[in-house]
This record gives C-alpha cells, structure tokens and sequence, in this order.
C-alpha cells in the first residue's frame, strides 16, 4: 500500500528518517531532508519499517539528478541526487551525531567542516566487480546478490573504464567467467599500468584457464593467493607505486596487489598532509604506528624526524614498508613488526614500553576492547586516529576518553564521494 512520508533526516547508511501517523519509524534510500514522498512498505520490524521509494511530491531544492545510469539499482552509490557541498555537510552531520549519541565529550573539541575529495567522480584507482557464470560483470544490485552489468563506472578513474572495456571485448568469455567469481582493476598512480586481479570461485584449481595480456604490455595480471599460489611479484618490480612531495621531501611509495592503500590516491594525499602538519614539530621522539600498511604514515613522519616502530599484520605490506623507508633524507631510526596489533601492544605493555604518539588506522572494525586497554596504559601524550567507521571509533573513543584522554580535533575526511562512508580523524590528548 502507497503512503505518504515527511524526511525528517539523513541517517547513518544513507536512508532517510520519517514517521508514520503512531510515531512508527520508517526508513527510505535516495531522499532528502524536508523532502514529501510516497513509499511502499518492503519489511517491517517492531522498532522500524524500511520501505521503497515510489514518487518524490515535494523535492528538496539541494536534490540534483544522479548522472550514472544504474544508480538506484547499483548498490555501490547513495548520494548521488544530493549536491555536493550537501554531501560534505551531510558526513559532518553524520559523525557529529554519531559521536553525541556514544556520550564523547566535545568540550574543548571542533568539529572540523568535511574535508573535500579534490574529485567527487573519478576518484577510485581500484573496483572490484562481481562476475556470475552468465558472463554478467557488475556490482551487486542494492539488497541483493544479483549482479548489474555495467560498462562504465563513474566513480573510477578513465584508465580503468577504459580497461573495463577492453576486458569485456576481448577477454570474458564462458570459460572465464566459470572460473572466476569477481574481478579488480587495479591503477598505478604513478604510472597509469593496470594490474588485473582474478578472485576464484570456490571450486576452482590451478588448472583453471590463465588470462593472457601478453599483447598488452600495459596489464599485468595476478591470482587471489588465499586460493591459489601463484608467486607473489618480486619487490623490485612494483606493480603499483605514487610520488608524494611534502615540504621539501619527495618520495614514493611502492605496493602490490596483495597489500591495502587507500583507493581514493588524491584524497589520501591530502589525509597524509594533515598529519603532517598536526605531528609537525622541532623535537620529534617516538611513535608508534598501528596498522602501518606499506608506510603510508609511518614514511611521511620518519622524514619528519620522528623514531618510529609500526605495527602491520600482512606480510606483503611490511615488506614493502621498508623497502619504501629508504630515503637518503632520512636520519631517524623505523622498526617494523609484522603481528597482530592486539598481540604487539600486549607485549608492548609487558616490556613497559612508550611512545609519545600513538598513530592508527584500523580497518572498519576498529580495536578490541583489549587493545585499547592496553593502549590507554602505555599513556601516550597524543593518540592520532584515523577511522574508517564511526559508530566502532566512537566505541573506542568511548573507552579511551574514560582512560584519560579527551578529544582535542575532529576532522571529518570525504574519501568515499557519492557514498555514505566517511573517513575521519581524531586527535585525542593525555589528561
């Protein structure tokens, strides 16, 4: 049945908020604050309806028309009818609310306006999409697991449209698509080279047919190695590299398929420069740095003058971090670990060790309540945080602020235009 619905907000995820008559909460994708529309009831709870957009009756006047043409059925975007400046303050909303309804005291704290992605489209160096065994190439349908073909995706960079093109053409056929179940295109910053990375189905062997671009010298191609073992490309070969230039500092960074960076490359320049200015000082001293990657931080803050001890799970990505910390500027000492981040401060607060600054960046899932116990004891002077969900960061916000610290900055940070993620950085003080 058709009813009709006033937005009161926007909510974490995306949807927007509105009441039925009785006060029942009603959740809808793709509308606007202030907006009047007409929904249709797909699943109801106790506590929520979550219902399908039918007509807009009253649109807001910060709605613009989505231009990619699955958007609404693509589950990849959600703010694409939203204006972009409207975006930005959309995200600030967002955390400001999430951080009040976890109790983080904001005392002395701004939060700071979203910082912008210097590209709203465009913006991805790597996607990866979904490939069922009808040869359809795409990303999940919103809700769903079917598949939606597309051709082009706007939110990636021309390289990799272009490459997406080409693959389709001249690579996917039936035999392929049996075989393998998603795949990534992967562009190199610094030198536009695609990478291509095959993501097996479950049952697939190493007698699978291999994708040959050997007429394309500017592909590579490599296998998912948690299911099959193919060898990992030689250090001296990156596949995958970017040039960075902070005050009088240049360097690059070099990486792999198999490590994590962050996909938005513009962007992250600019997350990179903020630290940079915030950890900016004339006597640098020990940092430790959680979730280091392949150096993203941690190569940056050595140049700086800080000592500096980082702490990386994958294998693959601490091997290139100290490959990428060999800098002829550099006088200062770095000490890579590959482990468990909760494993390594554990240890870290047996030996009573310190750093003044803690710096981390943790995947979606943030700490575990062991790890930011451990943290807090160590009492680091600073605690740089840089989040990639705020409901688990303002979780352990939550138990580092009753350890002692208070909440000095937070800046919002637009990585993920188009989409209702946002990036975040909090820069937290010892009491």
């Amino acid at each position: 049945m058709k009813q009709t619905l006033h937005i009161e907000k926007i909510i974490h995820g995306g949807s927007g908020l509105g009441r039925l008559e009785g006060g029942l909460v009603v959740m809808v994708p793709f509308v606007l604050p202030g907006e009047k529309v007409e929904i249709k009831e797909k699943k109801r709870s106790k506590k929520f309806i979550q219902a399908e957009l039918l007509e807009i009756t009253q649109a807001s006047p910060r709605r613009i028309s989505p231009p990619c043409p699955y958007y609404t059925q693509c589950g990849g975007c959600n703010l694409q009818h939203i204006e972009y400046p409207e975006q930005l303050a959309l995200k600030r909303t967002l955390l400001a609310e999430t951080l009040a309804r976890n109790k983080i005291p904001l005392t002395t704290a701004a939060i700071n306006d979203t910082l912008p992605s210097p590209q709203p489209f465009a913006y991805r160096y790597r996607i990866r999409l979904h490939l069922d065994n009808k040869q359809r190439l795409g990303f999940h349908r919103v809700g769903s697991n079917q598949i939606i073909p597309i051709s082009r995706c706007l939110l990636a960079t021309d390289a990799i449209n272009r490459s997406l093109h080409i693959f389709k053409t001249n690579y996917l056929d039936q035999k392929l698509a049996a075989s393998w179940k998603s795949v990534e295109f992967i562009e190199s910053p610094a030198t536009g080279k695609i990478t291509i990375v095959l993501h097996p189905r479950r049952h697939h062997s190493s007698n699978a047919p291999p994708l040959d671009l050997s007429d394309a010298a500017d592909y590579t191609v490599s296998k998912n190695k948690q299911h099959f073992h193919a060898a990992h490309p030689p250090l001296n070969s990156p596949q995958l590299q970017q040039q960075f230039s902070l005050a009088d500092f240049d360097y690059t960074l070099s990486w792999d398929s198999y490590c994590f960076f962050q996909t938005n490359v513009e962007q992250n320049v600019q997350l990179v420069a903020w630290v940079w200015d915030k950890l900016n000082t004339k006597k640098p001293t020990t940092l430790l740095d959680l979730f280091c990657g392949i150096g993203n931080f941690s190569v940056p803050l050595l140049l700086q003058g800080w000592q500096i001890t980082g702490v990386e799970h994958n294998q693959r990505s601490i091997a290139w971090a100290k490959k990428n910390s060999v800098h002829p500027a550099s006088t200062a000492a770095i000490t890579y670990q590959c482990e468990n981040v909760t494993r390594s401060l554990s240890q870290f607060k047996q030996k009573k060790l310190g750093f003044d600054v803690v710096l981390l960046d943790p995947p979606r899932q943030g700490l575990d309540r062991e790890a930011v116990t451990d943290l807090t004891a160590m009492a680091p002077k600073k605690i740089v945080y840089i989040s990639c969900d705020p409901a688990t960061m303002a979780r352990d916000l939550a138990h580092m602020c009753s350890s002692g610290y208070s909440v000095a900055e937070v800046t919002p940070v637009d990585m993920f235009p188009q989409t209702h993620h946002i990036e975040s950085v909090i820069v937290l003080e010892k009491n």
